[in-house]
């Protein structure tokens, strides 16, 4: 699973058990379902990005 923003654009991989969790929070959506699967997501709201230390 990577994980995007968009701005600036990153892509970072989590662990499952952080996946889950952003997932039950409702904080990340999936990208282009249709093409990717369940594979790229993108944060819901950015008050959880840090812009040197990523998602915090």
């Amino acid at each position: 699973m990577q994980l995007t923003t968009n701005s600036p654009a990153r892509t970072v991989q989590i662990p499952a058990s952080a996946l889950d969790a952003l997932l039950k929070a409702r904080r990340i959506k999936a990208i282009n379902e249709y093409t990717f699967s369940k594979q790229f997501y993108s944060l819901i709201g950015l008050d959880w990005y840090d812009k040197v230390a990523g998602v915090s």
